[in-house]
């Protein structure tokens, strides 16, 4: 037994050797957070820690653990500032480009890339120290997966923890062909090929996909949302396995033609899409910017409109005025668009403070309602 560890620290000294002389500095994207978050009225704002995470859990955010809680304000050392989102707080490491201990990737595909998911904060844990490259063991990997390797943290290029024999597998490779680990290592994962738009998995590589969108892969349900959709995606998922779910924090209302121009690439039209969208304003965009959308779309496609709601004082009144004016449109484009049902996330929210955190963001208990309110709207339309 001790020789055959002894032979399994060699060989992954040796790799990380061999990577040693392959790795380059991967770019860092700028961290990208909720308009108008440091503005939040907080209804947590007394509680100083967080008792629903665990000392592992609170380790991965880089949140410091204060004796028998996660703390909500103070960062472990390493890391210097929190990033203030309300009930889903994430430290950032120190340095010139600041980076989370967790990104907005989704919860099925963090898995699938043997990353730790934090269901509480609804985040995959990140390893921020990106001069690393790639780290052995790493506590962010589910076994036996624990090397974590580290691409651009960034939409079809996300991190991802791999076997160690793999990762000798793929130095050895990448030594012989005179190029980066991380280049070939990103090629050669199925996973990652599958979120690269027009990308197929051929012959052990990604590529171009050769032909049109095959007949099986078409249509489907696909729900584009922004923070809020984030937050319940995980719930929705579990209800809703088969949807594909494209949230993320910050999202503005007028992303959601570039994001279902994405889609088509790989599904052609929708034969669903649910627009979770309208809580944060796009600037020059409207209610008739929203129905002109609409209006090009497939006949087919049918359209489930989730209501927006931001209470005043979440963000200027000018800001608030935006959303309920979206609010409007979605009303009354169900009584006069053919093919349209409504989630009335609006009226449900307003009705019950109790379902949101900061009136915005949905609490634990409040994204299963969202996410159950969602799956009964779109069974309806269907």
């Amino acid at each position: 037994m001790r020789a055959h560890r002894a032979r399994a620290t060699v060989v992954v000294a040796a790799v990380l050797a061999v990577l040693a002389g392959l790795l380059a500095a991967a770019p860092s994207p700028a961290v990208a957070g909720d308009p108008g978050a440091g503005s939040l009225i907080t209804e947590i704002a007394g509680r100083r820690a967080d008792a629903r995470l665990d000392r592992q859990q609170c380790a991965l955010l880089g949140r410091a653990w204060t004796g028998s809680a996660c703390s909500r304000h103070r960062c472990q050392r390493g890391a210097d500032r929190m990033r203030p989102r309300v009930d889903a707080e994430v430290c950032l490491y120190r340095g010139r480009a600041a980076r989370p201990y967790g990104f907005e990737v989704d919860a099925r595909l963090c898995r699938q890339l043997h990353r730790r998911w934090v269901a509480t904060v609804n985040l995959c844990a990140s390893d921020p120290r990106r001069q690393l490259g790639v780290v052995a063991r790493s506590p962010l990997c589910r076994a036996p997966n624990t090397t974590y390797v580290m691409h651009r943290e960034v939409e079809g290029y996300w991190d991802e923890c791999l076997h160690p024999a793999r990762v000798a597998a793929l130095a050895s490779l990448a030594s012989a062909q005179g190029d980066r680990f991380q280049t070939v290592a990103a090629q050669r994962s199925r996973v990652l090929c599958a979120t690269r738009p027009g990308q197929d998995f051929a012959n052990g590589v990604c590529g171009p996909r050769q032909g049109g969108v095959p007949p099986a892969a078409r249509g489907g349900v696909l729900l584009v949302g922004d923070s809020v959709g984030w937050r319940s995606q995980n719930e929705l998922a579990a209800k809703r396995p088969g949807w594909s779910l494209d949230s993320v924090p910050g999202r503005t209302i007028g992303e959601l033609d570039a994001r279902v121009d994405r889609y088509r690439t790989d599904h052609l039209w929708p034969d669903t899409l649910v627009v979770a969208l309208g809580a944060n304003p796009a600037a020059g965009y409207d209610g008739s910017d929203l129905v002109g959308y609409l209006a090009g779309l497939p006949a087919r496609t049918r359209v489930v409109l989730v209501v927006p709601h931001r209470r005043p004082g979440t963000a200027s009144p000018s800001t608030v005025r935006k959303v309920r004016s979206y609010a409007r449109t979605m009303r009354r484009l169900d009584r006069t668009r053919p093919g349209t049902c409504l989630a009335d996330w609006q009226r449900k929210a307003s009705r019950n403070r109790g379902l949101l955190v900061d009136g915005v963001h949905p609490t634990t208990p409040g994204q299963k309602v969202w996410a159950a309110l969602v799956k009964r709207s779109a069974a309806r339309c269907s």
